[in-house]
């Protein structure tokens, strides 16, 4: 039989008198001090080893609404606990219905990220970073009241394996024996790479840039922390030139991935990433189009063409220059397509590019170098409107030519046309 102590009896007596709270005050700290569980609403934990968590909302309540679903829908609350600081994918791929995937820092905490369709399909997809013993709140929704089964699944980043948060640039690196993983646009297919984790510490246009000197390095970045997200754009040192350079627009806080190669070989470069203080684009696009422009000291880099190149007197270097404009295109009705064609005209051979957005911040859709017609160098690229919704972009022109140093003259022109189809008509009487 358990015997109790008079003090035992005694401090159960005054605990069960004075509740939680009670406790507290006699234990001799204040109760605001009390750990409190963050996921002590989640309904199952995601296991350390990061097996998959089943799903099923239809037994579930309406406890939160995420911010990119709809409200009514049943939800289910997991929670998850960062074994290794890392960036990690939670993804609901596989269930049986449409969801919407959110989650929070903790229970009745602040929205971290949401997301309704991952692309094309109606399941969810979302990374993050997440610091060792990091807490989170995973929750899965129908989307429109929709309900369902399947898992959550989440997995931890493994490309790139290496990050560059936090570094001070330039900085020394080195692509050999690292693998081939890579080979983009712009060249590096069998030739050793390798690639870095970078957050944005504020808004800003960024630059991107390798220099080597054993080799001609290339340089892309990806819209987020994993080497298959979507690209914004890359470029390839010239012959002779170790320098790559990549320019975009980033928000704070947005992590991008960049991939370092070689056009022709593997070794120790250099990396710097700065903040640029040019304006970009430069201006809007006129709609009587632009004669006889000038371009300016370099601010962006194409896909087709380098930043950089040697000429005149002992091998100098020069910046080639280039012009960027924001131009917008009006909406068309749903069974409308429109396009509009920019053509360039210059004196001397030059690139003429577009990128998605008029901000300098999205993905590279089309680079061309203008070819000799007649006594000019031209090139054309088009760029198609949007059903329901205004479409934006920036169009950039670049030099190819750098040798005097000076910055060239160019033309350029804009043709739009627009076609609806009808829809089929039916005979009387048809079926």
């Amino acid at each position: 039989m358990l015997r109790h102590s008079p003090l035992l009896l005694g401090w159960t007596s005054a605990l069960t008198a004075l509740g939680l709270s009670g406790c507290a005050q006699l234990l001799g700290f204040d109760e605001t001090s009390v750990a409190v569980d963050p996921l002590a609403c989640a309904q199952d934990l995601v296991s350390s080893s990061l097996e998959p968590t089943p799903i099923n909302t239809e037994a579930g309540g309406d406890a939160y609404a995420p911010s990119c679903g709809s409200s009514g829908a049943l939800d289910q609350a997991i929670g998850f606990t960062a074994p290794i600081t890392d960036y990690y994918v939670f993804d609901t791929f596989g269930a049986s219905f449409d969801t919407v995937l959110a989650i929070y820092d903790q229970c009745s905490g602040q929205e971290l990220v949401c997301n309704d369709n991952a692309g094309a399909v109606p399941q969810s997809e979302l990374v993050r970073k997440f610091e060792e013993g990091q807490k989170a709140l995973v929750v899965i929704e129908g989307n429109a009241g929709d309900t369902g089964t399947g898992n959550l699944r989440v997995s931890r980043v493994t490309c790139p394996d290496a990050d560059l948060e936090g570094r001070t640039f330039p900085v020394e690196l080195n692509t050999v024996s690292f693998g081939d993983d890579f080979g983009g646009a712009c060249g590096g297919q069998g030739k050793e790479d390798r690639a870095y984790h970078w957050v944005a510490p504020k808004d800003g246009l960024f630059a991107f840039r390798a220099d080597a000197t054993t080799f001609a390095p290339t340089v892309t970045v990806r819209s987020g922390p994993r080497c298959s997200d979507e690209s914004l754009g890359c470029n390839a040192a010239a012959g002779g030139i170790g320098h790559a350079e990549v320019v975009r627009r980033l928000k704070g806080g947005q992590p991008v991935t960049l991939e370092i190669d070689g056009v022709d070989g593997a070794g120790e470069v250099t990396v710097h990433i700065e903040e640029r203080t040019a304006t970009c684009p430069e201006g809007a696009y006129p709609s009587s189009g632009v004669t006889a422009a000038q371009l300016t000291p370099r601010v962006l880099a194409p896909s087709c063409g380098a930043v950089e190149v040697t000429g005149g007197v002992a091998g100098s270097r020069y910046e080639l220059g280039d012009r960027s404009y924001s131009f917008t295109m009006a909406p068309v009705e749903a069974g409308c397509a429109a396009t509009c064609n920019f053509e360039l005209t210059a004196m001397e051979p030059m690139y003429l590019y577009v990128l998605d957005g008029d901000d300098c911040s999205g993905p590279e859709l089309t680079c061309r170098m203008s070819t000799q017609a007649g006594g000019t160098y031209k090139a054309t690229v088009p760029v198609q409107a949007a059903v329901g919704v205004p479409k934006k972009y920036t169009i950039v022109v670049a030099d190819t030519y750098g040798q005097d140093g000076t910055m060239g003259r160019f033309d350029l022109n804009t043709s739009c046309s627009a076609i609806c189809f009808a829809p089929p008509t039916t005979k009387p009487g048809a079926p």
